[in-house]
C-alpha cells in the first residue's frame, strides 16, 4: 500500500508500527500524542491522538505507544515541528513582535487541547490575558511578551482557573513584560501576573524564565469558587526576575512545591516569595515546601504574614542567597491569636549584602525548628524571634560580625550546639539576648570574641533554665543577669567554659539566682585558679580553689574560700589547705 493511503489504515487498524505513525503524526500535523508517560503531563486520554485538520480523534495501539513513547516524542522534535500545534500560521500567530497575536494564542488555548508553542524569529506579542485550559510546552524557548502592560487584570499573561485534571505543565517558556521599576500609576496597578492559578489542582511551572511582571511572577490563590484554594502546585526551576511585586506567591493553597528557581528581585517593594491569605477564611496555607533556590534579593526573601488563618507546615529548605531579611514572619496583629506552627527553617545559607543583612524575623509561630543554617549577615539583631513556645535552635552558624546575634523572647526554648562568632555589642546585651525564657535550655553553644556572651532580661523572675556546656568567650561578661530581677531558678552548671574577660564578670550580677548550682559555675575558668598569694578582693563563691604557683616543702597547696563575698565589696575569707611535709 502507498504511503499516501497510510492515513486512512490508522483507521482500520490502530495496530501500526511506529514508522507508519511518525509519517502520519508529519503529514497531518497532529497537535498531541498522549499515552502512559505524556497523559500525565499533557491531560489527554491514554492512547490518543488528535488531527487538527479533521478535527477526529483517532485511537492508537496502546502496546505502540508503551513501546515507543519516547522515542516518537523525540523523532516528532527532530522532525522540526516548527509551528504551534495546531500549527499557529494557520490561525494567525506571526511572532513578527510587530502583529498582535493575543487572538490567536486565545483561539488555540479554546480548544484545551496541549499547545507546543515553537521559538519564533522575534517574539509573541500579547496584549491580554490568554485562559489556559491544557499544557503549554515551549520549543527552544520562545519569548511571548505582554506588551503596554498597565498593572491591570486584563494583562495577567496565563491563567490557569478551576483546574482539576491530570496535569497541567507550563514548560520552556520566556514569559516577558515591561515593568521598568518605576511607581505604578494609581489604582488597579500591581496584578498583572505572568502565571496566575487559582483554585486549580495539580499544575506544574517549570523550566520557565519569568521576567519583568507588572505583578507577581506566578500568584496561586483562589477564584472565588469552591474550593478556594490551589492544590499541588509545583514551581520548579524557574528563573524569575524583577517583578513589580513578588516572585512566588501563595494565597491560598495547599501542598506547594517552590523548588529549585533561580530569583533575582532587585525591588524591595513586597517580599520575594509570599505566604499570605487575604481576609477570606476559607482560604488555606497548608504544606508548603520552598527548597533549594538561589535567590538575590533587595527585600525579603520569604516574606509570611497571617491575617486570619492559621498556617501549618511550613518547610524552609536548603535555600542559598542573599536578602534583606531571609525570613520575615509576623501575624497580623502582635497579640494575635492566628499563628504559624510547625515551621521548618533548615539547612539554608544565608550572605550579606542586601539590605538589613538580617536572617531571621519571627512571631507568633511556636513549634518552629531552625537547625543547621549558615548566617553571614551583618544586620544588628540577627534573629529576632518572640512568642513562639517551644522554638528548637540547633548546630547553627552565625558568622557575620553584628551587634546582637539572637534575640529571643519567649518560652521553653531548646538553644543548643549553635556557632556564634563576632558579636559587637556591649553591655547590657549580649550576642545571645534572652528575654521571658522560663523553661529554657542553653546548651553546649560556642561563643567566640563576643564583647558580651548571654544577656538576660526579665520584669519576673525565671525558672526551670540550664545553661550546660556552654564555651563563651568574651572580653568582659560572659554572662550577664544585670537585667533580672531577684530569686532566679537557672542552672549554671560547672560544665561552662568561661574565657577572657574579667573573672569577676563571668557571671555578672550572681546574686540574682536563687542559689548556686555548682561552686565554680561564676569563674572564668572551669576548676581551680592559679595565684602568687591568697585572694583579698573580688567576687568569689564558697568552694573556690586557688593554687599557689610555686608551693614549696612545708607550705601549703593553696586556698579555699570558706565564705563567699557578699557582692557589695565585702571580701571573701579563704584558709589555706594542703601542707606539705618538709
Amino acid at each position: 500500500m502507498s504511503t499516501k493511503q497510510e492515513p486512512a489504515r490508522i483507521h482500520e487498524n490502530p495496530k501500526v508500527n511506529r514508522r507508519k505513525m511518525l509519517k502520519y503524526l508529519g503529514a497531518a500535523g497532529t497537535v498531541a500524542v498522549a499515552g502512559t508517560l505524556m497523559s500525565s503531563k499533557i491531560g489527554l486520554s491514554k492512547g490518543q491522538a488528535v488531527d487538527h485538520n479533521s478535527g477526529i480523534i483517532r485511537e492508537i495501539a496502546e502496546e505502540v505507544v508503551q513501546d515507543h513513547l519516547v522515542d516518537v516524542w523525540s523523532d516528532i522534535r527532530s522532525r522540526g515541528i516548527n509551528v504551534l500545534l495546531p500549527p499557529a500560521p494557520l490561525v494567525g500567530a506571526k511572532g513578527d513582535g510587530i502583529i498582535d497575536d493575543t487572538e490567536a494564542f486565545r483561539q488555540l488555548a479554546a480548544l484545551g487541547l496541549p499547545l507546543f508553542v515553537p521559538k519564533p524569529e522575534h517574539f509573541y506579542k500579547i496584549t491580554g490575558t490568554i485562559h489556559l485550559k491544557n499544557s503549554m510546552f515551549g520549543v527552544n524557548m520562545p519569548m511571548i511578551k505582554m506588551v503596554d502592560s498597565d498593572g491591570s487584570r486584563d494583562k495577567i499573561l496565563l491563567q490557569i482557573a478551576n483546574y482539576h485534571g491530570n496535569g497541567l505543565v507550563i514548560e520552556g517558556l520566556h514569559l516577558l513584560s515591561d515593568y521598568d521599576g518605576s511607581s505604578p500609576p494609581q489604582g488597579d496597578a500591581e496584578y498583572a501576573h505572568g502565571v496566575k492559578i487559582m483554585s486549580s489542582k495539580n499544575v506544574f511551572v517549570r523550566n520557565n524564565k519569568i521576567e519583568l511582571m507588572f505583578g507577581d511572577g506566578v500568584m496561586i490563590g483562589n477564584s472565588g469558587e469552591l474550593p478556594r484554594y490551589s492544590e499541588n502546585i509545583h514551581v520548579t526551576r524557574n528563573e524569575i526576575v524583577n517583578p513589580r511585586r513578588g516572585c512566588v506567591v501563595v494565597i491560598s493553597g495547599k501542598s506547594i512545591w517552590i523548588e529549585n528557581n533561580k530569583i533575582e528581585d532587585n525591588h524591595s517593594y513586597v517580599g520575594s516569595v509570599i505566604l499570605e491569605t487575604d481576609n477570606d477564611s476559607n482560604e488555606i496555607m497548608e504544606d508548603i515546601t520552598i527548597a533549594g533556590n538561589k535567590f538575590s534579593s533587595n527585600g525579603n526573601f520569604i516574606q509570611i504574614h497571617s491575617k486570619n488563618n492559621e498556617y501549618h507546615g511550613i518547610k524552609i529548605l536548603n535555600n542559598v542567597g542573599a536578602s534583606s531579611y531571609f525570613v520575615r514572619a509576623t501575624t497580623r496583629y502582635d497579640d494575635s491569636p492566628r499563628m504559624m506552627r510547625d515551621v521548618e527553617i533548615i539547612n539554608n545559607i544565608f550572605y550579606a549584602g542586601k539590605g538589613a543583612s538580617r536572617f531571621l524575623h519571627l512571631r507568633w509561630c511556636p513549634g518552629v525548628k531552625v537547625e543547621d543554617n549558615i548566617d553571614y549577615g551583618t544586620g544588628a539583631n540577627g534573629w529576632t524571634i518572640a512568642n513562639n513556645e517551644g522554638i528548637k535552635i540547633r548546630r547553627n552558624d552565625i558568622m557575620g560580625t553584628r551587634p546582637i546575634a539572637m534575640a529571643l523572647t519567649q518560652e521553653n526554648m531548646l538553644i543548643e550546639h549553635n556557632y556564634i562568632k563576632d558579636s559587637t555589642v556591649a553591655e547590657p546585651y549580649g550576642a545571645i539576648r534572652l528575654t521571658r525564657f522560663s523553661g529554657s535550655i542553653v546548651r553546649g553553644n560556642t561563643i567566640r570574641t563576643a564583647k558580651c556572651g548571654i544577656s538576660c532580661e526579665d520584669e519576673n523572675p525565671v525558672k526551670d533554665v540550664l545553661f550546660d556546656g556552654n564555651y563563651i568567650h568574651a572580653t568582659n561578661r560572659h554572662i550577664n543577669l544585670a537585667g533580672m530581677p531577684a530569686n532566679n531558678e537557672i542552672v549554671i552548671t560547672s560544665t561552662n567554659v568561661y574565657i577572657g574577660g574579667v573573672a569577676d564578670n563571668a557571671v555578672f550580677n550572681g546574686e540574682k539566682l536563687k542559689q548556686w548550682h555548682s561552686p565554680i559555675s561564676n569563674k572564668s575558668i572551669i576548676g581551680v585558679k592559679w595565684a602568687e598569694q591568697q585572694p583579698t578582693e573580688g567576687v568569689w563563691v564558697q568552694g573556690d580553689l586557688v593554687y599557689r604557683v610555686h608551693p614549696s616543702s612545708g607550705g601549703y597547696l593553696g586556698w579555699v574560700c570558706v565564705q563567699s563575698g557578699d557582692y557589695a565589696g565585702t571580701p571573701p575569707v579563704f584558709k589555706q589547705f594542703g601542707l606539705i611535709e618538709s
